[in-house]
C-alpha cells in the first residue's frame, strides 16, 4: 500500500498573552483589542528609575513588527542612572535684608512689550526617522580581521581555540595540529547578525567570507536560525545551511559540500573543486532559495523555505580537517553582509476570523460535528435541536445532525469539525483529490451508537477541566459518535526536546489543529523494499493558525518552539473515534453521554512506538 503524503492547511490567528519576569524588570507582550502590545521594562540606579520601551502594532502587520518589536527591545538596556539625591540643588543667596521692602529700580522693571515686539521661539521638532530606518544596513562589515565582541571562540569536536588560533597580519589564524579528532576552531556569532528584514519578492541578502589561500586547507561555513537549541558540539543548529571546502588529504584537489538542514528534498550538494582555497565564499539568499558563489561563480543552489521576512541567523566559520586526526589550516580576513531591499511593498493580509454577525448555517448535516471556540475572547450563539446556547470563549460544543445555526457575538476564530458524511463540505477541501481513491489503508469511519439521552446540543466550558498547577502536557478528551477530539491545555513553555514521543498509528489517521505559537512537526516513514519508494523525514517549522493531517503508519511527534511566555495550543481529531482512548475508563471527558460500540473490548489497537503514560492502553 503506497504510504499517504501529510497535508498542512494554514487557516486562521489568535491572541497571545505572555508575561516575563527577569533579573532586572520584565516583558509583556499582549493583545490588546485589533493591537499587538509589547512593553519592556528595566530598572537602574537600585531599582529607583524606570527605563520603558513600548510598541504597538495592528494584528495584521504582526509578521512584519514583531521581529522589528524583539530587536528594539532587546538593545533596549538601562544606563547606571542619576538618583536625585546625588543631585545637588542650586544654590540661591538671597538678598540682603534691607533690600526685600525696597522696589526695584526704574531700569529694573521691564514694561509689556508691543504687539510688534511678540515673538514665539519655533518649537524644536524631533529628527526626522525614515520609515524604513528599523532595516538592517545595505551593508555591514560584521569581521574585519580582528577581535570584536559580535562573534565568540568556536571550538568544537577536539579543537581548542586558545591553543590553535590568533589574530595575525590583518586575519584570524587557525592552525589544528594532527590528532585534535575532527578540529574544528574558528568564530561564531552569539546573536543573530545577518537578517532578513523586508525580506520577499525581488529581495537579497549576500554573506561574504574572504579567505586567505595561503593559510587555508579545509573550512565550514554556516548560516544557523537560533531556536532549536540543545545542540550537540557546538555545531549549528536548524535550519542552517552549510558550505565546506576541504582539501583531500593527496593534496590534488578538493571535495566540496552544500548542506541546507533540516534534510528535504534536492537539499544536498557535493562537488569537486581545485586544490587551492577561495579567495572568497558567498552565500546569496533570496525568498525561498540559497546559493553558494566561490571567487564569483556559483557553484550550487538550492531550495530553503526557512528563508522569510523577520528571521535572523547566526554565523558560524571553522577550520575542517580531510579526516579525524589531520591538521587543518584557516586563515579568514573578513565577513561581510551586503541587502537589496524588495523594490514592492510586501502584501499584508487582514487579521484573520469571523466577524460579529457572521452566521455559519447547516440546513441538514447528516452526522454530529464540533464547534472549538479559542480562549481568546471569541463567543458565538448557536441554534440546533429547538435549542439556543451562549458558547463563550474557550469552549467545545457538540452539535447534533439536522439543522443548525452559528452566529458570532465577537471578532475571532470558530473551527467547526466535520465528518466525511457532509460531503459538501468535504468537495470543499484543499486536499480533496488526496482521497480519491478512498484511503482504503485506514479503517473504515463507521457510525458509534447513539448517545444514551439523545442527539442535542452539548456544550462544555475547556476551562474547568484545565489544571493550573497540573502537568504540563493535560490532554482534554471528547467524544461524539463520529469523532473524538484531544484539546490539550495551552502551553505556556516549549517542549522539552529530550521528552518527545515519536509514535504511530497503523489504520487511522490524525488532524493535528494548532491556533498558537510556532511547531514543529517531525515525521518519519516507515521503509519498504524498493529505495524508490524511501521519503526523507520531514521537520516543517508551521506557523498558527494551521492544521496538519498526519498519514497512517508515520512515525511523528509535534513539539512547540521559540521563547517561553507566549501561548501556543494544539488539538488533535481522530474521525472515527480512537477506541483505545474512548475504552479507557475516566479518560475521555464525557464519557458517560455515549455508550461504546458492541465488542469494543475486543478491537485490536495498531499504535506504537514512545508514547506518554496517557496515550498508553487502560
Amino acid at each position: 500500500m503506497a504510504q499517504r503524503k501529510p497535508v498542512l492547511i494554514v487557516t486562521l490567528a489568535v491572541v497571545a498573552l505572555a508575561v516575563a519576569i527577569f533579573g532586572n524588570g520584565l516583558l509583556i507582550m499582549a493583545y490588546r483589542g485589533s493591537d499587538v502590545f509589547y512593553r519592556k521594562v528595566l530598572l537602574s540606579d537600585g531599582g529607583s528609575q524606570i527605563n520603558t520601551f513600548e510598541i504597538t502594532y495592528p494584528k495584521s502587520q504582526k509578521a512584519v513588527f514583531d521581529p522589528v518589536a524583539a530587536r528594539m527591545a532587546k538593545y533596549l538596556s538601562a544606563g547606571t542612572g542619576v538618583s536625585d539625591k546625588d543631585v545637588r540643588p542650586p544654590v540661591v543667596e538671597p538678598p540682603p535684608e534691607d533690600d526685600l521692602d525696597k522696589p526695584p529700580p526704574d531700569d529694573e522693571v521691564a514694561a509689556p512689550p508691543s504687539d510688534e515686539e511678540v515673538s514665539v521661539e519655533p518649537e524644536p521638532q524631533p529628527p526626522e526617522i525614515a520609515q524604513d530606518a528599523w532595516r538592517a544596513p545595505l551593508e555591514e562589515m560584521l569581521f574585519d580581521g580582528t577581535p570584536t565582541p559580535l562573534f565568540l571562540p568556536h571550538q568544537a569536536h577536539g579543537g581548542v581555540f586558545d591553543t590553535s588560533a590568533r589574530y595575525e597580519d590583518g586575519e584570524l589564524v587557525v592552525d589544528v595540529p594532527a590528532n585534535s579528532g575532527w578540529g574544528k576552531v574558528g568564530l561564531l556569532s552569539n546573536d543573530p547578525l545577518v537578517w532578513m528584514d523586508d525580506f520577499h519578492d525581488d529581495a537579497e541578502t549576500r554573506v561574504t567570507f574572504a579567505l586567505d589561500p595561503q593559510r587555508t586547507t579545509g573550512f565550514g561555513l554556516a548560516l544557523a536560525q537560533p531556536g532549536w537549541g540543545g545542540v550537540g558540539g557546538n555545531d549549528p543548529g536548524y535550519p542552517d545551511v552549510r558550505f565546506y571546502w576541504i582539501r583531500n588529504p593527496d593534496g590534488k584537489d578538493a571535495r566540496v559540500e552544500m548542506h541546507v538542514d533540516p534534510h528535504g528534498t534536492d537539499d544536498f550538494w557535493k562537488g569537486t573543486a581545485g586544490a587551492t582555497a577561495p579567495k572568497s565564499v558567498t552565500f546569496i539568499l533570496r525568498p525561498d532559495a540559497v546559493s553558494v558563489v566561490l571567487d564569483g561563480k556559483t557553484v550550487a543552489e538550492r531550495p530553503w523555505p526557512a528563508l522569510r521576512s523577520g528571521i535572523g541567523f547566526r554565523v558560524y566559520a571553522f577550520s575542517h580537517p580531510a579526516d579525524v586526526n589531520l591538521p587543518a589550516m584557516l586563515g579568514l580576513k573578513s565577513i561581510k553582509v551586503a541587502g537589496i531591499y524588495a523594490t514592492a511593498s510586501e502584501a499584508t493580509e487582514p487579521a484573520p476570523g469571523v466577524e460579529p454577525g457572521a452566521v455559519l448555517q447547516r440546513s441538514d448535516n447528516p452526522e454530529e460535528y464540533m464547534v472549538l471556540l479559542p480562549p481568546d475572547g471569541t463567543s458565538a450563539r448557536i441554534e440546533a435541536g429547538g435549542k439556543t446556547i451562549q458558547a463563550g470563549s474557550d469552549s467545545l460544543t457538540i452539535v447534533p445532525p439536522g439543522q443548525s445555526r452559528i452566529t458570532a457575538t465577537s471578532k475571532g476564530i470558530i473551527a467547526s469539525i466535520f465528518s466525511k458524511a457532509s460531503q459538501d463540505i468535504m468537495a470543499l477541501a484543499s486536499n480533496a483529490a488526496a482521497y480519491a481513491d478512498g484511503a482504503p489503508e485506514l479503517a473504515p469511519p463507521d457510525l458509534w451508537p447513539e448517545p444514551y439521552d439523545g442527539y442535542k446540543l452539548r456544550h462544555y466550558p475547556l476551562g474547568q477541566y484545565a489544571k493550573p498547577d497540573g502537568d504540563r502536557i493535560q490532554p482534554r478528551v471528547f467524544r461524539s459518535t463520529n469523532m473524538l477530539v484531544n484539546i490539550f491545555v495551552h502551553y505556556k513553555t516549549r517542549r522539552d526536546t529530550a521528552a518527545l514521543s515519536p509514535h504511530w498509528h497503523d489504520d487511522f489517521e490524525q488532524a493535528s489543529l494548532t491556533l498558537n505559537g510556532t511547531w514543529i512537526h517531525h515525521l518519519r516513514y516507515n521503509w519498504g523494499s524498493d529505495l524508490k519508494a524511501w521519503w526523507p523525514d520531514e521537520h516543517g517549522e508551521m506557523q498558527t493558525p494551521s492544521v496538519i493531517i498526519i498519514p497512517a503508519r508515520a512515525i511523528h511527534t509535534s513539539r512547540d518552539v521559540g521563547q517561553d511566555g507566549p501561548e501556543s495550543s494544539l488539538y488533535d481529531v481522530f474521525c472515527p473515534p480512537r477506541i483505545d482512548f474512548a475504552a479507557k475508563k475516566g479518560f475521555v471527558i464525557n464519557e458517560d453521554e455515549c455508550p461504546l460500540p458492541e465488542a469494543a473490548g475486543e478491537r485490536e489497537v495498531k499504535t506504537g512506538g514512545t508514547l506518554l503514560n496517557w496515550q498508553k492502553p487502560g
